[in-house]
């Protein structure tokens, strides 16, 4: 996308919001939606999302690890979420964008045990580690060809997506009848430069949205949002405000130290959003 379009007005009536490694960052000025433009070339992107580095002013490497932390996180988030009704209804899952595989171990323990669970995820260096780990996680989506399922889930991906109009047109056609969709994002609304967590991670990060904005995406697309629950953003820890410190100081390394400090601000950006395949003869 090489537009300053707003995908969700559907207006070119933007202006211009931050800069990062060589990639500007427009907003939107009728719904806030913030946007990298111009996105880097398909084919660069895809190399990129394979091998997980980004090229830029700098080279910016998103592999990270395995995270124990965010692990035990998502089991408290799904037993937030996720109604007991929900749960009887979720015989087959699948998590796109799984990484190393938190969250289907998560799903593991939450659904009962007879749950096809499967993850996607077109990183090679998580994929291999999760299939290491014993996950049923494939390289594309090709594996759904021809079928559907009863949940997908999509966590920190949504600002990785090029087109999400476009994904969650997809993702229906993938849910059976009444499937649910699991999207978790930041909240970026009526936040200032100053305010938002930084760094951005352009161009790994395309855009950040906000609740209103991804209502009326899935309402587009025909689905329900039935829930949306949020949590802290940024969790403050001593001992990570003293690692965030001395990154501050490292040339090579992005310190995270300013988000850190302002861990108040972002007591509620972080949104769990619950939303269901609508009944097409029900839609309006």
């Amino acid at each position: 996308m090489t537009t300053n379009l707003c995908y969700h007005c559907e207006r070119s009536d933007t202006e211009f919001f931050d800069k990062e490694n060589g990639y500007s960052l427009l907003r939107c000025k009728i719904c806030g939606l913030l946007f990298v433009s111009p996105q880097p070339p398909e084919n660069e992107r895809s190399q990129a999302i394979r091998t997980g580095y980004h090229a830029g002013e700098r080279k910016l490497n998103v592999n990270a690890k395995w995270d124990n932390q965010k692990s035990r996180h998502y089991r408290q988030v799904l037993h937030d979420i996720i109604t007991q009704l929900q749960k009887t209804e979720i015989n087959s899952a699948v998590d796109v964008g799984c990484g190393y595989g938190e969250f289907i171990e998560a799903l593991k323990e939450f659904l009962p045990n007879q749950t096809d669970i499967e993850g996607f995820e077109p990183n090679e260096w998580k994929r291999n580690f999760a299939q290491r780990i014993g996950l049923n996680v494939h390289s594309s989506m090709d594996f759904l060809s021809g079928r559907t399922v009863d949940f997908i889930s999509l966590l920190n991906v949504y600002s990785h997506l090029s087109n999400p109009c476009d994904d969650f047109r997809g993702y229906h056609k993938m849910l059976n009848p009444n499937g649910l969709l699991l999207i978790q994002t930041g909240d970026a609304s009526g936040l200032t430069p100053l305010d938002m967590p930084q760094p951005y991670f352009l161009p790994d990060h395309l855009s950040f949205a906000s609740e209103p904005i991804l209502r009326t995406l899935l309402e587009r697309e025909g689905f329900f949002v039935e829930r949306v629950c949020r949590y802290p953003a940024v969790h403050f820890s001593w001992l990570q405000c003293a690692k965030e410190i001395i990154k501050y100081f490292l040339p090579a390394k992005r310190s995270n130290l300013r988000a850190m400090l302002n861990h108040r601000k972002y007591a509620q950006r972080d949104m769990y959003i619950v939303a269901r395949k609508m009944d097409p003869m029900k839609r309006t």
